[in-house]
């Protein structure tokens, strides 16, 4: 990634960065997935480089992208319903999540999906750590709603939990706890709780067992 690099995500394995409003999404794999036809391939670095995407994520096991008509395509393992297709069958291409165009964000983890449409958040995969934001352990093929707000601007997925900021700057978090959610406890949330008391954020980032975050004072 350029120099004009505005946001990033830390994962447990990977790091993912945005360049430009536009975005030209680079994978790279070791026998390269056919994609849409309006993707042009590098052969020397075995990277596809497909100039209709506007965001991405790279999981540990899936990725998924918003196209610009505001479509989300995922593809890879789908043992634990990561890819929101209602089935458990892995795909080696992009294939679509719904029939849903106002999808804006999408981030992806180990077992679980999230993303943001019209400010609405929606989480599916495997529930076993509480961190699509469902009250009981299962799961979901599909995408499920989280709660009823309607104001999410950014989310981050980790390996066992979930975060997310809502317009004004608020963090939330929920799933399974030895500190990452940053509660002040120990205990597993079922269902998005506030971090309170360090004022207003900008952005979030989830990994593993730890969750960064970035407030508008640039700490």
């Amino acid at each position: 990634l350029t120099d004009v690099c505005v946001s990033a995500t830390a994962g447990r394995e990977i790091t993912a960065g945005m360049t430009r409003a536009r975005v030209l999404l680079a994978l790279w794999a070791v026998a390269a997935p056919a994609v849409p036809a309006d993707a042009a391939t590098t052969d020397s670095s075995q990277a596809t480089t497909v100039s209709s995407w506007s965001v991405g994520s790279a999981g540990m096991e899936q990725t998924c992208a918003i196209r610009g008509d505001g479509t989300l395509w995922c593809w890879g393992n789908n043992t634990d319903w990561q890819l929101g297709d209602d089935i458990t069958a892995s795909r080696s291409t992009p294939h679509q999540v719904g029939d849903a165009t106002d999808w804006t964000s999408v981030s992806t983890a180990r077992s679980h999906t999230c993303g943001i449409r019209a400010g609405t958040l929606w989480c599916w995969g495997t529930n076993t750590y509480l961190q699509v934001g469902e009250e009981t352990v299962g799961g979901s093929t599909t995408p499920v709603q989280v709660g009823g707000a309607e104001d999410w601007i950014s989310v981050s997925a980790g390996s066992f939990h979930t975060c997310g900021i809502r317009r004004g700057g608020t963090l939330w978090c929920w799933g399974t706890n030895v500190g990452q959610l940053g509660d002040g406890t120990a205990n597993e949330r079922p269902a998005p709780v506030q971090i309170k008391g360090a004022g207003e954020w900008t952005s979030v980032a989830s990994g593993g067992t730890h969750t960064c975050g970035i407030r508008a004072t640039g700490t």
